[in-house]
């Protein structure tokens, strides 16, 4: 998995998986929810998840289709909330912002629309 690809091979979302997976232990959250919105940062489509948009991972885009929040955003939704719950989360915002830096290129790939010049 390289900053500024897409996760399309399968070591690729075997890692992906890898990240959801330890991301939901870091913050104690469905891992479920959280490979949903790591697929939808992947580019791919899904049907929306009630539960995703509950944990502030996505919003209701056109014809209800879920858009995925740029990472930062949505990681740091999900940390304050979990900090809130249980302070020992805080100890483990550097792995959680690494984590972050390795979604951010994969989020802009597919979804922010390069500058017309």
């Amino acid at each position: 998995m390289t900053n500024g690809s897409t996760l399309k091979t399968s070591s690729d979302r075997e890692k992906l998986s890898a990240l959801a997976f330890e991301l939901s232990r870091l913050l104690q959250l469905d891992y479920d929810d959280i490979f949903y919105y790591f697929r939808l940062l992947n580019g791919e489509e899904l049907p929306f998840s009630e539960s995703a948009e509950k944990e502030g991972l996505i919003i209701r885009g056109m014809n209800e289709r879920p858009v995925p929040l740029h990472p930062r955003m949505a990681l740091s939704n999900i940390y304050r909330i979990s900090a809130a719950k249980n302070p020992s989360i805080k100890k483990k915002r550097a792995r959680i912002d690494a984590i972050i830096a390795v979604l951010i290129p994969v989020y802009e790939q597919n979804f922010v629309k390069p500058d017309k010049k």
